[in-house]
């Protein structure tokens, strides 16, 4: 229900309109369950674009997920969320199957960013691997990587 729920509240964000979300309340957010394996999911890298940011700059945070198990995690078993500020900037709930030892890299369109931050300061990030616990692995413990970014005026 929490999975459903944050889902919402993001395409609300996103939509403002109440007619998508009673739409998008249909369709369910559940992952399917892998059968036992050597999975390890690793939440492996968070690159900044630009490098030095800015107030109003339109930036950019390339993330990458990796499978280090002896075996290939089943799509639609994990989810991967990246975070700033505890809000969601990116997510994928509909993951596809990741061999042993692959790396999926995620990034934007051109033209598209992730955040712009309206004021100085320090914001956190945190990639997220499989946050509802779903795929039973070796290591837990790799899942998330958190990072800060300085944001100058």
């Amino acid at each position: 229900m929490y999975r459903l729920m944050k889902k919402i509240l993001f395409l609300l964000c996103l939509s403002g309109s109440a007619g998508v979300v009673v739409m998008l309340l249909a369709v369910p957010s559940c992952q399917r369950k892998a059968p036992p394996g050597d999975y390890d999911l690793v939440a492996a890298s968070v690159t900044v674009h630009p490098a030095v940011v800015h107030v109003g700059d339109k930036v950019i945070l390339d993330h990458a997920v990796q499978n280090m198990g002896r075996d290939t995690v089943p799509g639609k078993t994990f989810e991967v969320d990246l975070y700033v500020d505890g809000k969601v900037v990116s997510f994928d709930h509909g993951t596809h199957e990741l061999g042993a030892g692959q790396k999926i890299e995620y990034g934007m369109v051109a033209g598209s960013f992730h955040w712009q931050p309206a004021k100085p300061g320090k914001y956190r990030y945190r990639l997220v691997v499989d946050e509802s616990n779903n795929l039973a692995e070796t290591d837990e413990k790799n899942n998330v990587l958190a990072g800060e970014v300085e944001v100058l005026p």
